[in-house]
């Protein structure tokens, strides 16, 4: 599992989706935070991130389109079958590596809030714990965007329907609120 978690990791940062990936997320956090927290005068660095949960729309897809859809393509999947490893140790080696290039820019993103604090009054534990929420939800939109890429060869096709299954779930209580009460509770709760 080492070794795969090394390959991605190496893989994310040799080639442009890693360093793309960070940048995008900390290009909007700095200016969902100056157009929130500086130009508009709020203290809650909550909103933010909220904010910034919208653009995983975006940003998921393009890191996990090729994670197994590049190795089903290139027929190097038959490589990691042959390997000393149970298919359960190669896809979380390879899961962990796309946890890390998450985790990278969020933790730059944590350290905003204290930089504000220069500015004003923060409540620091809400915030770290709104960063703790926004960790897990990234962590569940990898692993959605990793499992639809392993259903597929095409790395296209993996980041379409990605962004697909992820926009349906942004709105999903947009969705559930037009039924009236008890008609979609079954599917939409």
């Amino acid at each position: 599992m080492k070794a795969v978690f090394r390959h991605e990791l190496a893989t994310y940062f040799t080639g442009l989706t890693g360093y793309v990936f960070g940048a995008f997320l900390l290009l909007f956090g700095g200016i969902y935070t100056m157009v929130i927290c500086l130009n508009a005068g709020s203290a809650n660095f909550e909103y933010v991130l909220s904010n910034l949960s919208f653009i995983f729309l975006i940003i998921v897809p393009i890191l996990t389109m090729r994670v197994i859809a590049e190795e089903k393509r290139q027929k190097t999947d038959q490589l990691l079958y042959s390997l000393p490893l149970s298919m359960t140790g190669v896809t979380l080696g390879k899961y962990a590596a796309m946890v890390v290039i998450f985790l990278i820019p969020t933790g730059v993103l944590c350290v905003y809030p204290l930089l504000l604090t220069a500015f004003g009054s923060i409540y620091l534990p809400a915030v770290f714990s709104t960063v703790v929420g926004f960790v897990f939800l990234g962590a569940a939109l990898l692993a959605i965007g990793m499992f639809l890429s392993s259903i597929t060869e095409s790395q296209v096709i993996a980041a379409v329907v990605g962004f697909v299954i992820l926009f349906l779930c942004y709105v999903e209580s947009g969705i559930a609120n037009f039924f009236p009460e008890g008609a979609g509770s079954s599917f939409f709760a």
